[in-house]
């Protein structure tokens, strides 16, 4: 378990507030003990939603995270941090005191993502689903070396399918004949249950109430019929389980520059074999023009949040774009120029909270950059 203390007020994160994440970030917000949620979604309200979204037509083409952070401080004095982004994109440090994640999202890769998350930080973490067949399902997980993940229960079939999305809104007509786009069509009150469960789930976790953190619960609510599925530690399972050992670095992006911090974090050998990334994260070195194919050599920068519409190319004015040839895992004092070398992390697209992981021949470790900022 995540809980840090008895005293202090829970932090819950709330991972899509689409159909579920909609209900659920409002009731998980009258849990008496929650003083602090994160909200994460990086879409807007749309025409679409009304139907099947907790939310009213003044809703319609705002950010998610910023409706549902104003509704949530309508109802009580909560602190609430809105990432309108990925929960890729989102510095682990951010929701590093977190005690419970909720996932309410819409695909495999999404659910994958939060899985490594919530072990790496030791955060249990609840998915919810739904579908337009009116069933619901939700099943905890408790991070630990000797509980069951996500991908304990995955076979090829669900890697190959990684990619598939099941939003909950209408498709339009381009999206009905992408074969990875599937709309769930599931109504409100469909999302609604698998919320209350959820949340339900939630307040057993952060209560210490037992409960059965190793089964899914599943409801057919055609045929009124409820199914607990069971499931165990698969030894042959692709995830390590590991959770980070994690220590604090208080200096801020922008005063520590990647020559310090390769010093600092040495560990007694040169600085020449340490490396420094962030894990599902690579570095951009290289930008191609997509019309003229002219090659631009950029500071190393991470990939997590590029836009691609912002940079055009010096020659023909086409839009740049990287490709994984032209990206790093990791910076090295050889990979960057003394100039490089000099620059604060925040020039590498590092920001305040990431988590730093740092190799050595020997060792590796891993650091929250920022953690008073």
């Amino acid at each position: 378990m995540n809980f840090k203390t008895e005293t202090r007020p829970h932090c819950i994160v709330c991972v899509g507030l689409g159909n579920i994440g909609s209900h659920s970030a409002e009731m998980a917000s009258r849990i008496a003990t929650v003083g602090s949620m994160i909200l994460i979604d990086p879409q807007s309200f749309s025409e679409s939603n009304l139907m099947g979204q907790n939310i009213t037509q003044d809703c319609v083409g705002k950010p998610k995270v910023e409706v549902m952070e104003k509704r949530l401080l309508a109802q009580r004095n909560i602190i609430i941090e809105p990432y309108q982004c990925p929960i890729a994109e989102v510095p682990l440090g951010s929701i590093r005191q977190a005690d419970v994640i909720l996932a309410c999202v819409d695909s495999r890769k999404a659910r994958l993502q939060i899985n490594e998350i919530a072990f790496r930080l030791g955060i249990p973490w609840i998915d919810a689903a739904v579908d337009a067949k009116l069933w619901v399902r939700v099943r905890p997980y408790v991070p630990s070396l000797d509980t069951p993940c996500l991908e304990c229960s995955w076979g090829l079939d669900e890697y190959s399918r990684l990619e598939d999305v099941f939003p909950c809104k209408k498709l339009t007509r381009k999206e009905q004949f992408t074969p990875t786009v599937a709309s769930t069509g599931a109504v409100s009150e469909v999302g609604a249950i698998a919320a209350s469960l959820q949340t339900l789930q939630a307040r057993n976790l952060l209560s210490h109430t037992p409960n059965l953190t190793d089964q899914e619960v599943f409801l057919d609510l055609n045929s009124h019929t409820a199914t607990c599925n069971e499931y165990r530690l698969n030894a042959e399972c692709r995830f390590d389980h590991q959770r980070y050992d994690i220590q604090s670095i208080e200096t801020g992006v922008n005063s520590l520059s990647i020559k310090q911090l390769l010093n600092r974090l040495s560990e007694g050998e040169s600085e020449l074999n340490t490396k420094v990334g962030i894990v599902g994260h690579h570095f951009i070195t290289q930008l191609m023009c997509a019309h003229c194919c002219k090659t631009l050599s950029v500071t190393p920068t991470l990939s997590r949040g590029f836009n691609r519409t912002s940079k055009s190319c010096p020659e023909c004015g086409g839009a740049l774009d990287f490709s994984g040839f032209h990206c790093l895992d990791f910076l090295t004092p050889n990979a960057l120029s003394e100039t490089q070398r000099d620059l604060p992390l925040a020039a590498f697209g590092i920001s305040d909270n990431d988590i730093l992981t740092v190799k050595t021949k020997t060792s590796t470790s891993h650091y929250q950059i920022g953690a008073s900022q």
